[in-house]
């Protein structure tokens, strides 16, 4: 199923993989413009975004800092004017990546 979202504004947190990654492209598939952070470096998403011709904000953020976060959406909104959706995908997993822990 295919959904307009053009003219709408997502910011993404962690967004430098997995499953923040894939809301981002499938987002700006779905004509979003995307405001992107996380802790890892965050290239290759922004990269996977303007390849779809869509403007995209991205940025390397500590979301557990306060200021950080509150800097990152501040130029976020300088930059889109506005923000219509949050995707919150940062996470800790103190006892490894996920898909290599046992059930």
């Amino acid at each position: 199923m295919q959904h307009d979202l053009k003219g709408r504004v997502a910011l993404i947190t962690g967004g430098a993989r997995g499953i923040g990654q894939a809301c981002a492209v499938v987002l700006a598939q779905c004509g979003a413009e995307i405001a992107v952070c996380d802790l890892l470096p965050i290239g290759e998403t922004v990269g996977k975004t303007k390849d779809l011709k869509r403007r995209c904000l991205g940025k390397q953020v500590d979301v557990t800092h306060r200021n950080e976060l509150k800097r990152f959406v501040e130029e976020a909104l300088a930059f889109f004017s506005k923000i219509d959706t949050l995707v919150t995908c940062a996470a800790i997993c103190p006892n490894g990546y996920v898909p290599n822990r046992e059930p």
